[in-house]
């Protein structure tokens, strides 16, 4: 289940005389070694807007492969220096980076193309005197199969790229095994996720339109209202964000875990909703569907960039939503509302296969940082509950600082843990807990780690 395969990239065509991949992803990660930050911003930032879909993949798979695969790189190259690896510049630990992972994970770009191309990153750089050793370093691996230590603690922070940190905490909250499956899990390369818009047809309807037009797409496994685009027809010449069906808004991306919190939720025709946290608006977008065009739906984030990004997505997807610029802590409602969703600001721990870049961000102050946060947030939009409202906390984590810790905080008198499973799928009845939560870990197969809390307004 968790064997890790090489990515096919045969249907790509690199022309290296006019744009260096390599090049573009190089700058890129020296970039996140400077100012760590998420990979998407990361992407978005140095991606050329006229780049075709081909290079563009390209480019995305060695930029989130290196920051997946970061410490097992290191751990490779690190055999054949002559010194230590803390006394390489960041420029160089790239180059060889690039490297290394392109030829223990692309199997379509050749031994040489990958050693010389990855040579000269170094070109223009203060370490040009380091091209030699970089050739040296990755020849020597082409002929080489070396194995870490068996120590799980070791194999699982070299082998499967994990803070050591963060498999020392996951080995003594889960135990070994489930935290070796975690890890794993966190280096499966995700399915792109869907959800169609009922307003637009059935998920038949889009499946045989979909499929017509030559995507690969398979049922949801859990949420019988999303679709799965399958790894392999990631690769093609358009992508499952350009074409006719998505500008038109016949579905938007949301994997099933987010999905499912929505399902959680259980909005109700009429209902008066904020999603407080609300950008990139996948939630918001479902929470007005889910009202069947009976209800109001407000929706808010703390910045302009990231509320810019929530307007284009309600826009696309015809979801006609009161969005505005708010910092939930000062509490601008009070008994409005007859469900409020905190979405919050988290670790993203729950989704490390779709953020790689936030194993290396985050460390054990930031996540007591967002617990303190988190616990604020969750007190000021409490507020704006009307009786016998509701109100919901999720966070994409599964952390017990980020979940158990903040809802066992939550103490007001006015509120009572109440979940509704009328609208829950029966196969994923089982992420409901005893205590009423909502917990789904990536390691349930297929799907982000999501944790979620409801309770009820006192009348």
């Amino acid at each position: 289940m968790f064997t890790i395969k090489k990515i096919n990239l045969s249907k790509i065509q690199i022309n290296q005389k006019t744009v260096d991949i390599r090049g573009i992803a190089f700058k890129a990660l020296n970039s996140f070694e400077k100012n760590p930050q998420h990979a998407t911003d990361l992407f978005a930032k140095f991606c050329p807007h006229d780049l075709n879909y081909r290079d563009r993949t390209l480019l995305r798979e060695i930029i989130y492969g290196v920051l997946r695969w970061r410490n097992r790189l290191d751990w490779t190259y690190e055999i054949y220096l002559n010194k230590s690896i803390d006394r390489l510049s960041y420029q160089i630990k790239q180059a060889l980076r690039i490297g290394v992972y392109q030829l223990i994970f692309l199997d379509r770009i050749p031994d040489y193309s990958a050693i010389n191309t990855s040579v000269d990153l170094l070109n223009n750089t203060k370490d040009i005197w380091a091209k030699g050793l970089v050739n040296a370093v990755l020849r020597k691996i082409t002929n080489s199969n070396p194995c870490p230590s068996e120590e799980i603690i070791e194999n699982l922070s070299i082998w499967e790229s994990h803070p050591k940190w963060l498999v020392n905490k996951w080995t003594k909250e889960l135990g070994p095994e489930q935290a070796k499956n975690r890890c794993r899990s966190n280096n499966q390369i995700p399915n792109v996720v869907f959800r169609v818009n009922p307003n637009w047809g059935s998920i038949e309807d889009l499946s045989h339109r979909l499929v017509s037009m030559d995507y690969n797409v398979t049922p949801g496994i859990f949420d019988p209202d999303c679709l799965h685009l399958a790894t392999a027809s990631n690769i093609r010449n358009n992508s499952l964000t350009d074409n006719d069906l998505f500008r038109e808004g016949a579905y938007w991306i949301l994997d099933e875990a987010s999905s499912l919190v929505i399902r959680y939720a259980n909005p109700k025709s009429g209902n008066l909703i904020w999603d407080s946290c609300a950008a990139p608006g996948g939630k918001t977008v479902g929470l007005y569907l889910s009202l069947e065009k009976n209800g109001n739906v407000l929706a808010s984030d703390f910045s302009g960039s990231r509320i810019k990004r929530l307007k284009i997505n309600c826009s696309r997807m015809n979801a006609k939503v009161d969005i505005f610029v708010a910092d939930v802590l000062d509490e601008i409602f009070n008994e409005v509302f007859d469900l409020v969703l905190l979405d919050a600001p988290c670790s993203s721990l729950g989704v490390l296969r779709r953020h790689p870049d936030a194993r290396w961000r985050i460390d054990k102050k930031k996540l007591n940082d967002f617990l303190n946060r988190q616990k604020l947030l969750l007190n000021a939009v409490s507020k704006s509950v009307r009786p016998g409202g509701v109100l919901v906390y999720s966070v994409c984590s599964n952390e017990p600082e980020e979940t158990d810790f903040v809802t066992s905080a939550f103490t007001s008198k006015e509120f009572f843990v109440n979940v509704d499973k009328s609208n829950f799928p029966d196969n994923a009845m089982n992420f409901i807990q005893s205590d009423g939560s909502l917990q789904i870990k990536p390691e349930d197969g297929n799907i982000d780690g999501f944790y979620a809390m409801r309770w009820e307004r006192k009348k």
